[in-house]
């Protein structure tokens, strides 16, 4: 009976070392499958470091969108009043600027926790430094634009909010 459990004892240790060896055999020649939580977390830590520059150029446009959205369906912004400004100048010159109309603003802000501002003039979403009818958007403030034609600077004032939703 000694003998017959002993041989069994063997026969055991033998498998367990047999596991043992090609486990780590295993490990060595195949790498280690990841969890379904480590791949996702490196796929979001790779799509956060390779693609941020198009989400935050995504999420402007998705910004325009929904100013133009907004804009088209509030009441009496749709009607595109020219705002006469003469220089002194311009009246030697004999020529009257017009200046487009802005509608409204849209301030947003992105992941890094950097503010971007966008402007309706005469129906259509501009943000700084685009052109608006011989116009290049210097600068959007709270309260207005700047506007620039041949070294030349206008301030246009942004109408009071008729509507806003504010996150605090």
């Amino acid at each position: 009976m000694q003998k017959k459990a002993l041989s069994i004892g063997w026969f055991l240790m033998a498998f367990m070392m047999l596991g043992y060896n090609i486990y780590m055999l295993d490990q060595i020649y195949l790498p280690p499958v990841l969890n379904v939580s480590e791949l996702s977390e490196l796929k979001s830590k790779l799509d956060s470091l390779s693609f941020l520059d198009s989400e935050q150029k995504n999420r402007l446009k998705a910004s325009k969108e929904l100013f133009k959205k907004l804009f088209a369906c509030l009441p009496g912004l749709k009607n595109n009043k020219k705002i006469p400004l003469e220089d002194v100048k311009l009246k030697e010159l004999k020529e009257k600027i017009i200046l487009p109309v802005v509608q409204g603003m849209l301030k947003s802000m992105d992941q890094t926790g950097k503010f971007h501002k966008l402007v309706m003039i005469d129906g259509k979403v501009y943000s700084e430094k685009e052109k608006v009818k011989g116009f290049v958007i210097e600068k959007i403030l709270d309260n207005g634009i700047y506007l620039t034609r041949h070294e030349r600077k206008w301030f246009v004032k942004i109408p009071d909010v008729k509507f806003s939703i504010i996150n605090e």
